[in-house]
């Protein structure tokens, strides 16, 4: 493996590819249904409902980290409006907070005054997004004031044993969602579309030829084009991700499904490029295959999930559990023993694939 080899046709292909229109364009829809998602999920989405008592004029958006259009905040006269319209079973409010006049001023001189937080749990039903507001309102004073934990008033109102989310927790599982779809639709969309592309354009254009009478060998030019796929499809997977970071519950597990699903999506592409020797060619199968895999990223979605036989069906497709794992990691509700099932599964049908393209290097020369 000459290193020096693999560096010059990185740099080289990295450009390249910002010079083709057809591949910046396939660069470029990931991206375009992420931001379609994100426009869709804010224009359908529920704000918060916040009623407070704040006449220093905190920013509310702060303390909650519910920004607009995830909170609607309005102001009560006084902190007893506060507490009885949020204590009253017809509340039409998910939180009510009291900030007394001085209260941050109060904080740094050492007292400790009446913050309060009261949550409606009919409408905040969810036992973790409780918590998650609770630590991010008091937190918030703690933080200005630089004083150490303490406990202000908080207290839930109208709790319910339902299981069901509110409506912050509903829209944050809907972008969950929605990262999942534009996550898994990167490696198939672009990684098993790009590799096979610059290896196969340099079989029509005859410089493959150029490229292997010079130090270079067939082994160096694919770990170098490989490594330009992986690096456009990883750039965009993680602007996707950063997008919709505030919604991720897993962030680690959800790297791991995204770098595996890329080596997969690598591993497709050198059988693709290895195998066919023509653009046209090889873009009908991987568009015949990439339609395939993109069944299972919308079939692991709750409400087409249990369609009857359907799940069995999809367990024979790889990216079923590229979708399952990164779901699972951007909702929350996958456990560590399913996470590392579905990592394992995927590793193994990505190692799988990488042996079949190795054997496919070896029968089929890439010299055309």
């Amino acid at each position: 493996m000459n290193l020096r080899i693999i560096r010059a046709i990185v740099m080289k292909d990295l450009v390249d590819v910002l010079k083709n229109k057809s591949l910046v364009t396939v660069l470029v829809v990931p991206l375009f249904i992420a931001a379609l998602y994100l426009v869709f999920n804010i224009a359908i989405q529920t704000p918060a409902r916040v009623l407070a008592y704040n006449p220093d004029g905190v920013p509310l958006s702060d303390t909650l980290k519910l920004g607009p259009p995830r909170m609607s905040l309005e102001n009560a006269t006084s902190a007893a409006a506060v507490r009885a319209n949020l204590a009253d079973k017809n509340s039409v409010y998910d939180y009510g907070i009291v900030v007394p006049a001085g209260a941050i001023a109060e904080m740094k001189a050492g007292k400790r005054p009446a913050l309060e937080l009261y949550i409606n749990g009919q409408k905040v039903k969810d036992y973790i997004d409780q918590e998650r507001v609770r630590e991010s309102f008091f937190g918030y004073f703690q933080a200005q004031a630089g004083l150490p934990p303490y406990q202000p008033i908080s207290q839930v109102f109208n709790p319910t044993s339902s299981g069901a989310g509110n409506s912050v927790e509903l829209a944050r599982q809907n972008q969950a969602f929605f990262a999942t779809i534009a996550l898994a639709i990167v490696p198939i969309s672009v990684g098993i579309y790009l590799l096979p592309g610059l290896i196969v354009e340099e079989k029509e254009k005859k410089t493959i030829r150029l490229l292997l009478t010079s130090p270079a060998r067939a082994i160096d030019v694919v770990i170098a084009k490989s490594m330009v796929s992986f690096f456009y499809t990883m750039v965009l997977s993680l602007l996707i991700m950063l997008a919709y970071i505030g919604n991720i519950a897993d962030l680690p597990l959800l790297l791991l499904f995204i770098v595996l699903g890329n080596l997969f999506a690598c591993a497709l592409g050198i059988l693709f490029g290895a195998y066919f020797n023509d653009i046209q060619t090889v873009y009908v199968w991987v568009s015949g295959v990439g339609l395939i895999l993109m069944l299972p990223i919308f079939f692991v979605l709750p409400f087409l999930a249990n369609i009857p036989g359907l799940s069995q069906a999809l367990y024979l497709i790889p990216s079923y559990y590229l979708a399952k794992g990164m779901l699972g990691a951007s909702i929350g509700d996958i456990t560590f023993e399913s996470g590392l099932l579905f990592a394992g599964l995927l590793a193994a049908f990505t190692l799988a694939a990488f042996l079949v393209a190795a054997w496919t290097l070896r029968r089929r020369t890439i010299f055309v």
